[in-house]
């Protein structure tokens, strides 16, 4: 079993999307049905976001504004009802690409581990951690290529913002127990075996 609401997280292009379907499609072969959200949502919020993105403010403070009413808008009307179901019924867990993580990593409050520790609190204020947070380390020349391919890159996804949300992902995991740091190198199938293995770990260190 693993744990009931996994979140996904990386910098653009790691294959946060593609490895949620992976394991939604292995634990549904395994009698477990996944309830999939995404960040940002489908909401009035997220829509707005996903629209801008090619043309999305570079300011900080702005961009975290509106991810975070959308985040607000996504944990009523989704994330906390899902969380309730998953827990009151088992066979059921929450797969969610992107979650708070991405705010720490994106728009930190402030510099170093305070500011990362900051923008976790803050966030916690309006939504839950996730039981485990994957996050995909993938080299950047690797991510720049696939949005490349992709049409991109967007203002978030400029190579600077990757280098820097790249590290900040790193030290994230070492500030969080519920993060687990896995190599998205190689054949897909392969990230999803070490996906797999690590939540595995993650049930039976709790």
């Amino acid at each position: 079993m693993i744990p009931l609401y996994v979140a996904f997280e990386g910098i653009d292009g790691s294959g946060k999307d593609t490895q949620l379907a992976l394991l939604a499609r292995r634990l549904d072969r395994e009698g477990i049905t996944p309830i999939i959200l995404h960040e940002p949502s489908y909401g009035v919020h997220g829509r707005q976001i996903r629209a801008s993105l090619s043309s999305i403010t570079e300011n900080v403070e702005e961009q975290r504004a509106l991810f975070t009413a959308d985040r607000i808008d996504h944990v009523a009307k989704k994330i906390a009802p899902a969380l309730a179901f998953v827990r009151a019924n088992p066979g059921f867990v929450i797969l969610q690409s992107r979650s708070i993580l991405s705010a720490a990593a994106y728009q930190p409050r402030c510099v170093g581990d305070d500011g990362l520790r900051d923008t976790i609190q803050a966030e916690l204020r309006i939504a839950p951690m996730p039981d485990a947070i994957i996050v995909l380390e993938l080299p950047m020349e690797i991510a720049l290529d696939r949005i490349a391919k992709k049409g991109g890159p967007t203002p978030l996804e400029r190579p600077d913002r990757l280098a820097a949300a790249s590290g900040r992902y790193r030290r994230l995991c070492e500030l969080l127990p519920v993060c687990r740091l896995v190599d998205a190198t190689g054949h897909p199938a392969s990230v999803a075996s070490r996906v797999y293995s690590a939540l595995q770990r993650d049930c039976n260190n709790h």
